[in-house]
């Protein structure tokens, strides 16, 4: 029973490594696209084939727009909702980035934030 249990154990700590990573990487993905974005580097790729930002991210990544911003989007909440550097907000995040935009565009988007934090179960 005790191996058992410090099986289990082992392998939800692995499991929440891998989820710790993987939400990084979130926020990694939309400050590269971010930057791909406004610096108009996919116009580099395939011999300049690629006019829009769109076309590069379904040809490149099979990203649809919406998709693409959505990345883009968080980061933006993200960097706002966390100044100093610090990343909790990334741990909700990607439970459903649908609230993204909402947050991005309200002026009150910390007071909004810290209030979702502070009632979430």
């Amino acid at each position: 029973m005790e191996l058992a249990i410090t099986k289990n154990k082992s392998r939800l700590e692995e499991l929440e490594g891998v989820i710790n990573r993987n939400l990084q990487s979130f926020y990694e993905v939309g400050r590269a696209l971010m930057e791909i974005r406004d610096n108009e580097l996919y116009k580099l790729k395939n011999g300049g084939g690629y006019g829009t930002f769109e076309a590069y991210c379904q040809d490149t990544w099979n990203f649809s727009r919406s998709h693409a911003y959505r990345f883009i989007d968080s980061v933006k909440v993200i960097e706002n909702l966390s100044p100093t550097g610090d990343k909790p907000v990334t741990r909700i995040s990607l439970k459903n980035t649908s609230h993204l935009p909402v947050l991005n565009r309200n002026s009150n988007a910390k007071e909004v934030w810290q209030k979702a934090v502070d009632n979430r179960p």
